[in-house]
């Protein structure tokens, strides 16, 4: 017997599946997002020669850096069958979190935590009501989405804080490291952190086996609470760094910020082949999903496209997005 097997009869778990290969028609779904991508680029850059000038790219892909680690976080999430629908609050409660801890200390590193910190503290709380009191991770969520705004309103008196008096924490969203963005850096690290995670790691098989049939896993004697809370916390903390991105960036701690977000999370990953059931699904595509929205956006800003129709045809990606994965789901069956 192996060590690795010895060890998991020690624990009394029982063998869980490998990580599922991801079903054709998933990466079907994934090239067709792709190709749309293309699609919407050449489009664009024909409609509009400063698209492809060289600070439009570094400003589309510094926007998309901006929300595209919400999308990492809620990718583990959505594999392992649940949902969150707080970010958009904690990123509120982040940013203002970061501004009075820089305030406080005028130490940037300690804000920085600081701001990880409440994203995985929350996290961390949505995780343990919904793993130890088994209520559906939608009321959970929304719930904390109302409570973290609410707190975020009262702990700043709806009064954004300015933080004009420490230009050095701007680098965080607004510097860059050579001729790269930071913001970008940032995201690619999240992102090669989170697919690592679930590609090479126990933590990653537990997700896709709790995604794809809960009750198996826990057969199995895997400690599913012990990850689904796990699971949240990860998340939390990405929302936490996307805080200090977006503080960073406005140099202020907003108690508005993030509204929406939650939305733009999901349209991400389920653009990027994810599917919204669980049990299937890669960060890389929701790197894809998060290019699609964020080229489309700055298409629409540069051929002057009303910011309603913004809105609507935002609204019809999400729509397209949930069909296709509905039509999949239904061919697997």
């Amino acid at each position: 017997m192996s060590v690795d097997a010895g060890e998991r009869g020690e624990r009394g778990e029982r063998e869980v599946p490998p990580i599922p290969r991801m079903p054709f028609r998933r990466y079907v779904q994934q090239f067709a997002m792709l190709m749309a991508l293309g699609l919407i680029i050449i489009i664009t850059s024909t409609l509009s020669p400063n698209f492809f000038t060289t600070a439009n790219i570094l400003n589309v892909a510094r926007q998309i850096a901006l929300t595209a680690i919400l999308g990492a976080g809620m990718t583990v999430i959505i594999i392992s069958g649940g949902i969150d629908l707080s970010v958009g609050g904690v990123l509120a409660l982040g940013s203002a979190v970061i501004a009075n801890t820089l305030i406080a200390t005028g130490n940037i590193w300690l804000a920085v935590l600081a701001g990880i910190a409440t994203g995985a503290l929350v996290g961390l709380g949505n995780g343990i009501i919904i793993a130890k009191l088994k209520i559906q991770p939608f009321i959970v969520t929304l719930a904390a989405m109302t409570i973290t705004r609410g707190v975020v309103l009262i702990y700043t008196n709806a009064v954004p804080i300015s933080l004009l008096k420490y230009p050095d924490f701007a680098f965080f969203g607004q510097g860059y490291v050579g001729p790269i963005p930071f913001p970008i850096i940032l995201m690619v690290f999240s992102y090669l952190l989170t697919f690592l995670l679930m590609r090479k790691t126990k933590f990653g098989r537990y997700v896709f086996a709790i995604g794809g049939n809960e009750t198996a896993t826990r057969i199995a004697g895997v400690p599913v609470d012990r990850y689904k809370i796990l699971i949240y916390v990860f998340s939390g903390a990405l929302v936490g760094l996307t805080a200090v991105m977006f503080t960073s960036r406005l140099l202020s701690g907003s108690p508005t910020i993030g509204v929406g977000f939650e939305l733009t999370a999901i349209t991400m990953v389920i653009l990027g082949g994810t599917s919204f059931v669980g049990g299937q699904g890669t960060v890389w595509g929701t790197l894809v999903g998060a290019a699609i929205l964020g080229v489309l956006a700055n298409a629409m800003n540069l051929l002057n496209v009303s910011a309603f129709f913004q809105d609507l045809s935002t609204g019809v990606v999400i729509l397209i997005a949930v069909i296709i994965d509905k039509l999949l789901r239904q061919e697997r069956v």
